[in-house]
């Protein structure tokens, strides 16, 4: 419960599940194989671009996805139908999420809600787990996987993510390139919280 309290307000950061399982009374089956690097979002009518951030963060080394549908009208779970299939996503439904602790429920938001319940009951499954929003991308530096950047960090639980403000790159209208090819110029400091 203390781990709890003081780790609540990043939302964006990487955990070590042994310390997820343990902090959050989890209802965790644990599984004989663990992913090494999962990341669990909750996201709401991200259909337009979730596949290229699914395939983006797969190539820096994420296996895994557990995604949260906030109650989406966008085919998002049509989009997702693929790697859902190919066990590369959990889909949760929203109507599934249910956390029921009414002292902590005062305090979170609905995507702290989510969050919570999903690594309640999958945190277990992963090594290291990402929490990061749906439009967050991780751009590990240098030549390395995330899971490999993560074995330097064996020793922690879990790290808190550097967070850098991209703009609209001056576009009025929604462009048609991808994400990471249309957004590339960012505050020249970087945001001092760390999200």
């Amino acid at each position: 419960k203390q781990w709890y309290q003081r780790r609540v307000a990043i939302t964006a950061g990487i955990l070590k599940g042994e310390y997820m399982s343990v902090s959050l009374q989890s209802s965790c089956t644990p599984v004989d194989k663990k992913y090494p690097l999962t990341i669990t979002t909750v996201t709401k009518n991200s259909a337009a671009y979730i596949r290229e951030w699914l395939e983006y963060h797969r190539i820096i080394g994420v296996q895994h996805f557990f995604i949260l549908d906030n109650e989406s009208n966008d085919d998002l779970k049509t989009v997702l139908y693929p790697y859902i299939e190919s066990n590369i996503v959990t889909y949760i439904p929203w109507e599934d999420v249910s956390y029921r602790n009414t002292h902590l429920e005062v305090i979170m938001n609905t995507q702290q809600k989510g969050i919570i319940y999903a690594l309640s009951r999958y945190g277990c499954r992963s090594k290291w787990t990402a929490l990061i929003d749906d439009d967050e991308f991780i751009l590990p530096k240098g030549n390395r996987t995330v899971v490999q950047i993560l074995e330097d960090y064996e020793a922690f639980g879990g790290l808190a993510l550097g967070w850098a403000w991209f703009g609209s790159n001056g576009y009025v209208t929604k462009p048609t390139t991808l994400v990471i090819e249309s957004y590339t110029k960012k505050k020249k400091v970087p945001t001092a919280t760390l999200r």
